[in-house]
């Protein structure tokens, strides 16, 4: 499992963790999320795979007091059975858990979009949007 750290800082009181399958996902969500993410979110990815090593360190960041798991998971069958598992995951720890989907199939469309049209509206001279992503839903 690879994970990068949203800041140096500690996590917070309600640690949050959100995963998803692919370690550039991670990326892209991040990406996607700026600045509106939570300092100390961790944003990890189980590389690809679900091994018993795998479900056994989710279980563990699961188990942390106040944790949350987040499923940043792609809008597909694949991105539905990921989130599935971590769903079935905090159930079983008592965790807090939701799901982002991004508005695209998977994150990496979601980000060209994204780029695309700030590049658009960049060149037409409209002023940036400052949105706000709101979780369990779309990322803008």
């Amino acid at each position: 499992m690879r994970v990068t750290r949203d800041s140096l800082a500690p996590c917070p009181r309600q640690p949050v963790f959100q995963l998803t399958r692919k370690y550039v996902c991670a990326t892209y969500v991040r990406t996607l999320r700026g600045q509106l993410g939570r300092d100390g979110t961790l944003y990890l990815s189980t590389g690809g795979g679900w091994s018993p090593a795998t479900q056994a360190a989710l279980r563990e960041l699961a188990a942390r007091p106040d944790a949350q798991l987040v499923a940043a998971t792609d809008a597909n069958s694949q991105g539905d059975l990921f989130a599935e598992r971590l769903r079935a995951l905090a159930e079983d720890t008592g965790c807090d858990w939701t799901r982002l989907r991004p508005p695209k199939e998977d994150w990496n469309e979601t980000l060209k979009v994204r780029e695309k049209q700030k590049l658009e509206r960049k060149e037409s001279g409209v002023p940036q949007r400052q949105g706000k992503a709101s979780p369990g839903g779309a990322v803008p």
